[in-house]
């Protein structure tokens, strides 16, 4: 008689964004899995979709993976040092833009989306350029900034001209006196270099939906503000010829218009950011085998429908056979949406002061009401 085959499930949660990293909600989930049930076999593997823990995550999964550190300027022009990945056999180089133009490298009261800049994700790619790279991975999510990608443009060659043909502060509260973009310096080895950028969203730079009205006021946008950056970004789409069909399309609004600004003026490739990730670290192999997977993130709402991590590592495990519980702070979809990639959604509520010992403490007794674990 075979012996029965290890209980084995994946911990691969999402951060929960401004509570805890991926990597501390893993090892939170895993804590609570353990104690109540110490017979299982537990994976870890904290996930990234193209937003902050991506370079990490390839650091640790892709065989040859190296660890590059350059010093380049955050969102409001410090030097900070940012860390980037290149891949064997050395020509592939994966950035986050979260890593130099992020929101976790301003303090609250630092937050001014008017005067933010991504020069810093710009002086990163040209870092990956001078490397010698020729495809260069931009993971584009967890920004501080609403800039279109002009200061990373511009640190690529890009010039923002006024009236008089002088040229602009690539921020906000001057591009919107721009009267032309001088493409005319940008960086020659960009047309040699697969550019893509990897998104966690599908919003497009403009509207509603888009990188003003709903994510500007996560990085300290009044309604004035917003109001003015929607003008902005709109008066900056109407100077380039593809500009305006770029604004409409999934994914442009990313990192507040910095996919649309490398697509733009760079000829950026837009990626779909987990399925892309999936693939690099062969995260269906990792799934192989698994009973359950254990996802997560902060909230679960429609913009984790949008093909988020989770979101998609739910479709992903399914395919493998895998059964999928979510752990989200809140959850704002119905159960007929949310059935479509999950089993079950166990709701963590507010963080407290001890946002880990919260999770941890959920994950023990989903764990322990398993009574027959593969049910």
């Amino acid at each position: 008689m075979k012996p029965a085959r290890p209980f084995r499930v994946v911990v691969a949660p999402q951060e929960f964004k401004g509570t805890l990293s991926a990597a501390s909600a893993a090892q939170a989930l895993r804590r609570g899995f353990h104690a109540a049930r110490p017979e299982w076999t537990l994976a870890l593997l904290p996930l990234a979709d193209g937003g902050p823990g991506t370079v990490e995550l390839i650091l640790a999964r892709v065989p040859g993976a190296e660890r590059r550190t350059s010093r380049v300027e955050d969102p409001l022009g410090r030097p900070v040092e940012a860390t980037w990945a290149v891949l064997p056999p050395g020509d592939v180089a994966v950035l986050e833009m979260a890593q130099a133009s992020g929101l976790a490298r301003l303090s609250p009261a630092e937050r001014r989306p008017l005067d933010a800049s991504t020069a810093g994700t710009g002086q990163l790619i040209h870092a990956a350029l001078e490397a010698g790279c020729r495809r260069v991975i931009v993971g584009a999510g967890g920004s501080a900034t609403t800039d279109a990608g002009a200061g990373a443009t511009t640190g690529l060659g890009a010039r923002f001209l006024d009236a008089e043909g002088q040229p602009l502060t690539p921020t906000p509260r001057h591009l919107a006196r721009c009267a032309s973009v001088d493409l005319r310096s940008v960086d020659h080895r960009l047309a040699r270099t697969q550019l893509e950028v990897w998104t966690d969203v599908r919003s497009p730079l403009l509207g509603l939906d888009g990188a003003s009205h709903l994510y500007a006021p996560q990085k300290g946008a009044t309604g004035w503000d917003v109001a003015y950056l929607e003008r902005t970004l709109g008066h900056l789409a109407s100077l380039v010829d593809t500009g305006p069909a770029l604004a409409r399309a999934p994914g442009s609004g990313a990192a507040g218009g910095l996919a649309w600004g490398l697509a733009s003026f760079c000829g950026a490739a837009l990626r779909p950011g987990f399925l892309s990730l999936a693939g690099l670290i062969g995260l269906d192999a990792e799934l192989s085998g698994a009973q359950w997977v254990a996802t997560g993130e902060g909230r679960l709402d429609a913009q984790t429908s949008a093909d988020k991590g989770p979101w998609g590592l739910g479709q992903l495990a399914r395919r493998c056979g895998c059964r999928v519980v979510a752990f989200v702070g809140a959850c704002e979809l119905p159960p007929e949406a949310w059935r479509r990639r999950f089993d079950e959604v166990v709701t963590v509520g507010p963080p407290g002061e001890n946002p880990a010992g919260v999770l941890e403490r959920c994950a023990h007794a989903w764990a322990e009401s398993r009574l027959d674990p593969s049910g």
